[in-house]
């Protein structure tokens, strides 16, 4: 599991900006990832948003580094 102590995970938009429908704190990275997938497949993979999800992950000094995008997960 990718959880490290204190660290978040949130999906974001292709700007980096919180998800207009995922927009929730995770506990892991496994969890944003199946949020996401569920998401997705949900409205269907080809549909553009899916293409412009991201992971953040929460850094030790309160800033969100982006991981990677729906296309890499």
């Amino acid at each position: 599991m990718h959880r490290s102590a204190g660290r978040l995970y949130r999906l974001v938009d292709l700007q980096g900006a919180p998800h207009p429908e995922l927009d929730l704190p995770y506990d892991s990275l496994e969890s944003a990832q199946a949020a996401a997938s569920a998401w997705c497949s949900r409205i269907d993979h080809a549909h553009p948003c899916c293409q412009a999800v991201g992971v953040e992950v929460s850094t030790p000094h309160g800033t969100w580094r982006t991981l990677r995008y729906v296309a890499q997960l």
